[in-house]
């Protein structure tokens, strides 16, 4: 007759445990020593970081030592100029306003040959080339012309007989 067993098998079970246990022993001495390392890492790199953070501030603190030692009075001059000069700007008046129509009016000619502005009174005076009396004569018939200036008065004009070239002044009162 055969032999059949038919015990339940607890022979064999105790070394089962054992193999597991060991195999499960070894998995979690594994995952002790990685988290061990990865602590001393994290600890050298803070190291790390805190001379990184101590350089920068040095150098920080250097900089801003020679800013505030040196740099600080011609940084506070710049500043002032510059407010005199934003000052200055916004109470002059826009020449080139007038520089531009006094361009637009030009004629063919005529040349522009020195610029003045009168703050008080309000007018430009110009002298101007022009090639003959006939230029000169339209040329003053251009600036009246122009609802851009109110009054425009010609002055004694003389004649260059080296260039043959007619010089006159003319002053030109701003709406």
């Amino acid at each position: 007759m055969e032999n059949i067993n038919l015990a339940s098998g607890t022979v064999g079970r105790g070394e089962d445990r054992k193999e597991i246990i060991g195999a499960s022993l070894k998995w979690i001495l594994a995952l002790v020593v990685l988290v061990v390392i990865a602590y001393l890492a994290m600890v050298m790199y803070k190291g790390y970081l805190g001379r990184s953070i101590d350089n920068v501030s040095a150098e920080y603190q250097e900089k801003r030592n020679d800013f505030v030692g040196q740099n600080a009075k011609e940084v506070l001059d710049f500043q002032n100029r510059l407010d005199f000069a934003k000052s200055s700007a916004e109470s002059q008046r826009d020449s080139v306003l007038d520089l531009r129509e006094i361009e637009r009016l030009i004629i063919a000619g005529s040349y522009v040959a020195s610029y003045e502005y009168d703050k008080d009174a309000g007018a430009i005076t110009l002298d101007c080339l022009a090639d003959n009396y006939d230029i000169m004569a339209k040329q003053i018939l251009s600036f009246r012309g122009s609802s851009y200036f109110s009054i425009v008065s010609a002055g004694e004009s003389t004649l260059d007989t080296k260039t043959n070239k007619v010089s006159f002044p003319i002053t030109l009162k701003i709406n």
